[in-house]
This record gives C-alpha cells, sequence and structure tokens, in this order.
C-alpha cells in the first residue's frame, strides 16, 4: 500500500471519528495492514478504542491497544458490543461482502456484525468506492477514503432504514437475527405455494438468455429473484443496466454472459464486452471458452482468451466474479480437464459446464469430474437442463456450488417446471 493511500485512509478515518470520547469497536476484517493508519487516525481524534480480532491473527502484538476476541465476541455479543457507541471496519475484503449477503453465514465476524445492528449499534467501514452502495444495501456505511464523509455520530440506524418493515424480503441480516432470536416462522406476503428453499436459493443463477426475451420478462425473473434471494440473475448483456436498477439494494447480483453462446469471437471483442457488462452494473461474467481452440489443442490460446476477460473485469472492478463455460457436451473428458486446468491458472473463479444452447448441459459425472480438476480453490457451475429439485440437488452433492437455471422458482419451490428451457 502506498503512502500517498495510506494518508488519505487516514484522514478519511480522521473525518469521520466524530466527536472526541466516543467509543470505537474496530474489528479486524482481513489483515493488519491498514490497522496501525486506523488506530492513529482514531487516536488523535481523541476516540476511546478497542481492537476485535481473531486469536489466530494476532494482530495487537505489534500494536499498542487493547484486543478483545473475536469469537467470544460472537458468542456473547451483548457483553463485547454492549459500551461500544460504534463499530467499525478498517477494510471491506470482497470475501466480506459475500458472506454477509448470505442468510446462512455463520462466520463470527458476521454474527458480530449482525448483533451489532440488532443491538442498535451503528457499523461503518471504510471501503472502495465501488463497495458503498452494497454496504448501505446490507445496513453499513460505507464511507470511501478519499471522500470526506458525514460524521459517525449521524449514521443512519435501522429505525431510519427506509424500507423498514420489510427486512424479510430487504434485509438478510434482520431476517436472519429475527431466527437466531428464537422465530420458528416468519410472515409475510407470499404466493401460497409451497415453503421455498431458501439455501439453496442462493445458490441459483436466475437465468433468462433467450433471444427472444422481452423487458417484462426481464423484469419478472428479477422480481422472482429478489422474492426468493437467488445469489443472481443471469442476462444477456443488453439487459444489464436494467437488471441492476432493478435489482439495486435488494442483494441480489447480476450476472452476464460473454462471447455467448458460441465462445468463438475473438479476445479483443471478449475484453470489450466484459469491460461494458461491468461499467453497466454486472457483478459477475460467464464467459464461454473458445472452444474450437481447446479441441484443436491451441492451450496458449485458450488460457490467454481466459486471462484477457479475466483482467478486464478485475480492471473494470476488484470484485467481479468471472465464471468460464466449457461447454461439456462437445468436450471429451480429458479436454474437459484441460479446461478446468486452464481456467484456474488463468485466474477464473469459476469453471462452468454449458451455455444451455449446445447438444447437452450439466450431469452429475461432469460435475464430479470438474470438482476433483480444480479442487476446492474454484467454484464450480452446473448450468444446462438443470429442471427440478432432485437434479439440483445431485449436481450440489457432487461439488456443485452454483446452479444456472430458469426454472429456479420450480427447484427451490420443489415443484415440477412447465416446458424446457436452461
Amino acid at each position: 500500500m502506498s503512502s500517498s493511500w495510506v494518508a488519505q485512509y487516514a484522514k478519511g478515518i480522521a473525518q469521520m471519528a466524530g466527536p472526541a470520547g466516543k467509543r470505537v469497536l474496530v474489528v479486524y476484517a482481513e489483515d493488519s495492514r491498514n490497522l496501525p493508519a486506523v488506530l492513529s487516525a482514531l487516536g488523535q481524534q481523541g476516540c476511546a478504542v478497542k481492537l476485535l480480532a481473531p486469536r489466530w491473527a494476532r494482530p495487537h502484538r505489534a500494536l499498542d491497544v487493547p484486543t478483545a476476541d473475536l469469537k467470544d465476541a460472537a458468542d456473547q455479543p451483548e457483553a463485547a458490543l454492549g459500551p461500544a457507541d460504534m463499530l467499525l471496519l478498517p477494510s471491506v475484503p470482497p470475501s466480506l461482502l459475500h458472506q454477509l449477503s448470505s442468510r446462512h453465514e455463520e462466520s463470527a465476524l458476521v454474527k458480530v456484525l449482525r448483533a451489532a445492528r440488532r443491538l442498535g449499534k451503528p457499523v461503518a467501514a471504510i471501503a472502495e468506492p465501488h463497495q458503498v452502495e452494497k454496504l448501505k444495501s446490507l445496513g453499513i456505511a460505507g464511507f470511501s477514503p478519499d471522500g470526506a464523509g458525514p460524521s459517525l455520530d449521524v449514521i443512519p440506524e435501522c429505525g431510519t432504514c427506509p424500507t423498514q418493515s420489510s427486512c424479510a424480503s430487504r434485509c438478510h441480516g434482520k431476517l436472519q437475527d429475527v431466527v437466531l432470536a428464537g422465530a420458528v416462522r416468519l410472515g409475510g406476503a407470499g404466493d401460497g405455494g409451497p415453503p421455498a428453499d431458501r439455501k439453496l436459493a442462493r445458490m441459483i443463477d436466475h437465468t433468462l438468455l433467450k433471444a427472444d426475451a422481452t423487458e417484462a420478462e426481464v423484469r419478472k425473473l428479477c422480481e422472482e429473484a429478489r422474492q426468493y434471494q437467488f445469489m443472481s440473475v443471469c442476462v444477456n448483456p443488453s439487459w444489464v443496466a436494467l437488471a441492476a436498477k432493478l435489482l439495486s439494494g435488494s442483494g441480489v447480483k447480476v450476472c452476464t454472459v460473454i462471447g455467448f453462446p458460441l465462445g468463438a469471437t475473438d479476445t479483443a471483442t471478449k475484453e470489450f464486452e466484459t469491460a461494458e457488462a461491468v461499467h453497466n452494473g454486472a457483478d459477475e461474467v460467464d464467459m464461454v471458452v473458445n472452444v474450437g481452440a481447446l479441441k484443436s489443442k491451441n492451450y496458449q490460446v485458450v488460457e490467454d482468451d481466459i486471462r484477457a476477460v479475466v483482467d478486464a473485469a478485475r480492471k473494470a472492478r476488484k470484485d467481479v466474479v468471472t465464471k468460464v463455460i466449457l461447454e461439456t457436451a462437445l468436450l471429451t473428458d480429458e479436454e474437459k480437464v484441460v479446461g478446468c486446468a486452464l481456467s484456474k491458472s488463468a485466474g477464473a473463479d469459476f469453471v462452468k459446464t454449458s451455455t444451455g444452447f449446445s447438444t447437452g448441459g450439466a450431469t452429475v459425472k461432469d460435475i464430479a469430474l470438474m470438482r476433483a480438476t480444480v479442487g476446492p480453490e474454484l467454484g464450480v457451475k452446473a448450468s444446462g437442463g438443470v429442471r427440478d429439485t432432485k437434479t439440483a440437488q445431485a449436481l450440489v452433492a457432487a461439488g456443485a456450488t452454483r446452479i444456472g437455471a430458469s426454472a429456479s422458482v420450480a427447484i427451490v419451490k420443489g415443484t415440477a417446471a412447465a416446458g424446457g428451457g436452461y
């Protein structure tokens, strides 16, 4: 980290700190590189500071500041958080945003942050500019280091939330807080059908990629994604801006496809398409591998093509997730293994089975092979022909961590999907 960036960071902290004497609980999020600047700025502002960190991190060894254990705070949040006026995250790793978006995340850090909201403690974070809106949707006030921002004593709490009384559909943290507090049933607007599998829903990219998709259908897709809290909607690039607008603040991501459905466009086109998609609001991009090059054993061409998309996505925004569609129905097992290895080497986050527009879709055998090849480091997305709960669960059991489907509602409700489709 450059010294100029640290200076900006410390300046932002000082501007945020508010009145002298404020009791600030600084929460260790990933590493201790930023902590000295943060603690120094808060000290200069006259704040009473305490650090909350996991035992294994031990950042306090080099810092002269009282420290409490993060796990203990998660187990007894009232005692740990009670004296604090507010909590502050010195940094926000992309992984934390993913964790906070999941209703089923049980890490100590997420438990502490949700407990803080439940106890009425404002939570703020020093964040990258592109993270601010996402943090806001999760009940955390995000401040960019190079922006002045308001004083921390005016951070809005739950009572001022513009979507109050709709926590179950708008705020994942509040919903989990209610359940953890002992609720066994939650009331809310619904369609009267079978209950949805919420855990499975958070593994699904709700998909609409047909060429004749209308605006009304895209709007319905986004409405369903918001209602069932799917991980993302997956739409063609021309619909990304609309989907991003419709899903703002919902916790549902926007996914799009690159080089779709053949993967035969040149690398420069894929790079441009990726940058435009992210600029328009895409959080995830699913690129189609150059299938012909892979089958021709032009492995350097394939790897360079994937890496170019990965780099373009991360240059546009650091936390964009990249997936590589292998189109497994067209590949031998050896080619599937090579495709997975090249995707991993090129820095992709996921490998994915199919476009849904070729001769076949996801199979348990292919998912198991892909998982064995990439190991635990990459995600594996099963897509193409996933139309019911049983199939989805079998693919997850084989190693899939994401499902791409147009029959998402039927899958999470355990009902039969009508017709064919992705």
